[in-house]
This record gives C-alpha cells, sequence and structure tokens, in this order.
C-alpha cells in the first residue's frame, strides 16, 4: 500500500489454486497433480487504474529460492529480500499489466501457526512488515509504500474445513504491526490470532474484540478484531466479490491510527453452486499451444 495510501497492489502465487474452478473439477474425478493448476493473482487498485489479474497455466518451475510461473517469476535473495517481475494480461479487455516488485524485511514473523483442529493448514507471516517499491512498466506507475508478505499451505480445499475467516494486517506507528486472524471451522471451533509483531518479537495482544465494518454489496459481513476502545473505519472497499471481500480500512485506538488491509473470506458462500457457476466469469482459460499448458486471464472485478 503506497505511503500516500492511494495505490494498493496484491501479488499471490497459488500452487494448486484453491478457488480454480477447474481444480475442484479435477479433484472431484481423482487424485489430481495441483501443479496442473498454478496460477498467479495480481490485483492493482488506484484512483485512475483498476486492474485484476488471475492467469492459471500447468506448471511451474520451482527452486530452493524463486518460482517461475508464465512470464512471471518471485526470487527470494540470500539477505530475504523478494522481487516478483510480472508480465500478464487481463480480459476481457486484454490489457497488459507488467512491472517489477521488491520487498525488503523490517520486522520478521516467528514461524508458521496452525490455522485448525487437525493442523491440515498453516499460516506464516514471514514478512509482517516490509518496505516496498513498485514500478510498473504498464500502465506507468510507480510508488513506494509499507508491505506485507506470508504463506499459506493446506492439505485439503479450504471449504472442507472452514465456514468462513477474516484477517487483517495494519503497519502500526513506529516499526511493528498488528495482525488479526479470525478462522471458523466447520465444527463451529472459533481460533484466533491476535499479533503484535516488532523488532522486539512477537506478542499476543488481550482485550481485542469484534468490530463490524458494516455488510458489502454482495450482502457479506465483515468483521474486524480490535481493541474494545477503538474506532474501526472502512476506508474503500477495494474488492467485492459474492464470497470475497477486500478492505483498506483505519483502526484508531490507543496507540495511535494504523491503516491495513482486511479480507473476509465466507467458504459457505463458495461452495454454493450459483458462486461456482461465476466463477468461470472471473477467468478465462487459453490453451498455450507452444507450451502445451493452460492459460487464465481474469475478468476485471
Amino acid at each position: 500500500m503506497s505511503d500516500c495510501g492511494r495505490w494498493a497492489l496484491v501479488i499471490i502465487a497459488m500452487l494448486g489454486s484453491p478457488f480454480s474452478p477447474y481444480y475442484a473439477r479435477a479433484r472431484r474425478r481423482g487424485p489430481t497433480d495441483p501443479l496442473d493448476f498454478v496460477a498467479l493473482n495480481v490485483a492493482l487498485h488506484g484512483p485512475s487504474e483498476r486492474v485484476w489479474v488471475l492467469n492459471e497455466r500447468r506448471g511451474a518451475t520451482r527452486e530452493a529460492q524463486s518460482l517461475a510461473i508464465g512470464r512471471s517469476s518471485l526470487h527470494l535473495s540470500d539477505r530475504g529480500e523478494l522481487e516478483v517481475r510480472f508480465d500478464e494480461r487481463a480480459a476481457p479487455l486484454p490489457r497488459r499489466l507488467a512491472g517489477t516488485v521488491r520487498l525488503v524485511p523490517e520486522v520478521l514473523g516467528p514461524g508458521a501457526h496452525v490455522l485448525d483442529a487437525r493442523a491440515d493448514h498453516r499460516w506464516w507471516p514471514v514478512a509482517p512488515r516490509a518496505r516496498v517499491e513498485v514500478t510498473l512498466t504498464e500502465p506507468r506507475i510507480s510508488f513506494s509504500g509499507s508491505g506485507y508478505f506470508d504463506a499459506n499451505v493446506g492439505l485439503c480445499p479450504l471449504e472442507d474445513t472452514f465456514r468462513r475467516w477474516s484477517w487483517c494486517r495494519a503497519a502500526t506507528p513506529g516499526q511493528g504491526a498488528t495482525i488479526a486472524y479470525d478462522a471458523e471451522e466447520r465444527s463451529g471451533a472459533r481460533r484466533t490470532f491476535d499479533l503484535a509483531i516488532d523488532t522486539a518479537g512477537t506478542r499476543e495482544v488481550e482485550g481485542r474484540v469484534d468490530h463490524h465494518l458494516g455488510r458489502t454489496g454482495w450482502g457479506l459481513a465483515r468483521e474486524v478484531r480490535a481493541e474494545a476502545a477503538a474506532r474501526v473505519q472502512s476506508l474503500r472497499t477495494l474488492e467485492d466479490t459474492p464470497f470475497y471481500a477486500r478492505s483498506q480500512i483505519a483502526i484508531d485506538g490507543r496507540g495511535g491510527r494504523s491503516v491495513g488491509i482486511h479480507e473476509s473470506l465466507c467458504l459457505d458462500r463458495f461452495s454454493a453452486p450459483w458462486v461456482q457457476l461465476l466463477l468461470p466469469m472471473k477467468m478465462r482459460r487459453v490453451r498455450d499451444a507452444a507450451r502445451g499448458g493452460l492459460h487464465v486471464a481474469a475478468k476485471p472485478a
């Protein structure tokens, strides 16, 4: 997120895309290789540009510190700096989205956290706070700001384990960040993480409660965990879909104002047949005859 607050860029690399209807269809037929359904999602939000890309391909090139998906790549240096180069096309208008992102961690996370009772899903906030430089060549936009880098791994589909979850990360005054994770399992069990992470380490924050942000245009509930006396507000909704919402929020509490990104995910909605029918509207599969792979370009939200 840019220092001025006007721009936001999200990049997600997925090996076995959890929201791919084609991957889900293949799993229903029997065991399948998740590397046949790799995807790179890039979302640019700004005052003059709004671009959504979700390209799914067959196969990826993986090494210890690098990952290549199609024409795009991620590389982690020995110093822990992450560089992402992407060159993708959106759909239905075949506009190009290309550039480089360099992420330099300011604070490192302590390791992975188990998200469910069976330990099928884990989450690792690799760099809860980082400095990020964004240089886009198409469109020509550059900005600097505060960033975040994490990783998730799962042994089964998300919808098999969870009913819903919400997540929020905000940079705090100084050199730290707060992260709130709230996941409800199908059993009804609820697991929350309320973390404050800075250069001194990681600590659990007590006394956080749910604050309601209000429903999205699709009627999706949004809740943010923060201290009871805090004032929480939604600055803008970045993504609004039937089962997922991404919002830019502000939290005014005892430590001052922090601005961050909030996500709400409803897996009950995601599993609904009518939503499954809509998923291909966000994606377009194109066969790459030269490589024998699959290419998926997404429709702007």
